[in-house]
């Protein structure tokens, strides 16, 4: 059924305001956020998979099937609260600790160093490496090289390990080894084809950024050529009106250097005590306002000397505002 509430509730599941809200330049986030979403759903139906298992195809002691079933909870709980806290860090360090929680304790009963799900490790270090970064990635790689060390010492020389959840026949255990080793590449597989799929995606965008880049870069040197040579004085501002750019005729017209003009306000810097006042504060009013001005200003060259100047002012914006001037003499 395709109701409001129904489309609600899949974009909830799906995390969909959280995807939406990652920037759609950023694809290395948005391809780290689909793996986790992918890690999520694939953890909690193998893990609902296995508690089936413990309950109904082994019925192990309801110890085993509790504790499974709360690390299922929290799972998928972590799972849904990213909706909430927007800490994407934080759920996957959950996730991955759920995950590893879940495997530890199955190991008591799956005999122990020889649980073929130990191969899930794997996948967990991957994961980690590939959302968390180097440094998680090492930790959980120490903590699965700990947890295999464990199981080794506890197998050899203790009897707290069964084979209660997987059965003790040698057919047994080689089917169960055969489905962890299948699934075990399927997923490892998976990782490492959004690898190169994000290694792909990210090529094809600095190609075409640089691409872009060499297009704008040669009209930048074609209109930067242009605005110098121009017999108008040119000044480009930002949107408080401190100067960032003049032309070579601005220092033929005002005896000012590059140097004299950058970081100062355009209006001020050229007004002086004859400056009509009204008039500059109107100039100065369509400069807050981001407004196109025209006016004629008695302005101050550098040795002193007073200069009528008729400016055009224009705003322009695209990522950041600036004020293009204009000031013929």
């Amino acid at each position: 059924m395709d109701t409001p509430v129904v489309k609600w509730i899949i974009r909830k599941l799906m995390l969909d305001s959280i995807y939406r809200s990652i920037q759609d330049d950023d694809i290395l986030a948005k391809q780290r956020f689909n793996l986790f979403r992918i890690f999520n759903l694939v953890a909690i139906i193998g893990i609902g998979l296995i508690c089936y298992q413990a309950i109904y195809v082994f019925q192990t002691e309801k110890n085993l099937a509790y504790i499974l079933l709360g690390l299922e909870s929290l799972l998928i709980l972590n799972y849904l609260l990213l909706n909430v806290h927007k800490n994407l860090t934080l759920s996957v360090v959950i996730s991955l600790l759920s995950c590893f929680g879940a495997l530890h304790y199955i190991t008591y009963f799956a005999g122990g160093i020889r649980n073929s799900g130990m191969f899930y490790q794997i996948a967990f270090i991957l994961i980690s490496f590939m959302l968390l970064g180097s440094r998680y990635g090492i930790w959980f790689t120490i903590l699965s090289v700990a947890n295999m060390i464990y199981f080794f010492l506890i197998t050899e020389y203790t009897n707290w390990i069964d084979y209660s959840f997987i059965g003790e026949t040698a057919s047994l255990i080689n089917q169960d080894y055969l489905i962890t080793g299948l699934v075990s590449l399927i997923v490892i597989s998976s990782m490492i084809n959004n690898l190169e799929s994000k290694k792909n995606v990210v090529i094809s965008t600095i190609t075409d950024s640089r691409n872009k880049l060499a297009i704008i870069n040669k009209e930048l040197k074609k209109l930067s050529l242009v605005a110098s040579k121009t017999d108008n004085a040119v000044v480009i501002t930002n949107e408080n009106g401190v100067i960032e750019w003049v032309n070579d005729g601005f220092t033929r017209i005002t005896g000012y250097q590059f140097y004299d003009a950058i970081d100062q306000s355009l209006q001020t810097f050229l007004s002086g005590p004859e400056t009509d006042k009204e008039n500059l504060e109107a100039v100065q009013n369509s400069m807050r306002e981001f407004k196109f001005c025209d006016s004629e200003l008695l302005r101050y060259k550098k040795d002193g000397t007073t200069v009528w100047m008729h400016a055009s002012i224009t705003p322009i914006s695209d990522n950041e505002k600036i004020l293009a001037s204009s000031f013929l003499s």
